[in-house]
């Protein structure tokens, strides 16, 4: 980091070329349990690092399913549990299923667009 002091200052930090092929992010959210009581849960989902012409490729593909993109991406996950409380494995059936609950997909999506790619000093969005 540089730091120059006089009329002006300005902070600089260097960014390297080559970043991880993979991103660990949280996914968390709010569920109605049988007898209507919200809980939250929260796990971390690790996924393949798409580059910015894949991000793009998929916004404007209007076949693409983005439950088929984060089946494609994913690779592992943590803090996902079964009913007794033992840590789930990652599979590709498990992950199906995780799919499957109603707005589990776009949660997914969402934390990892904000968590991908380069997010902008107090901005809440990434930008890809």
């Amino acid at each position: 980091m540089h730091l120059s002091i006089g009329p002006y200052w300005a902070v600089s930090m260097s960014i390297l070329i080559k970043i991880s092929d993979t991103v660990r992010f949280p996914v968390e959210g709010k569920l109605r349990d049988d007898k209507g009581t919200e809980k939250d849960f929260s796990f971390d989902l690790v996924m393949r690092r798409m580059n910015q012409d894949e991000f793009d490729a998929v916004l404007v593909d209007p076949n693409a399913k983005v439950s088929d993109i984060v089946k494609t991406n994913a690779t592992g996950w943590y803090y996902v549990k079964a009913e007794d409380g033992a840590e789930v494995p990652f599979s590709a059936a498990g992950l199906t299923g995780l799919l499957l609950i109603p707005g589990m997909t776009t949660s997914v999506w969402v934390a990892y667009c904000k968590n991908a790619g380069v997010q902008a000093k107090n901005s809440e969005r990434s930008s890809v």
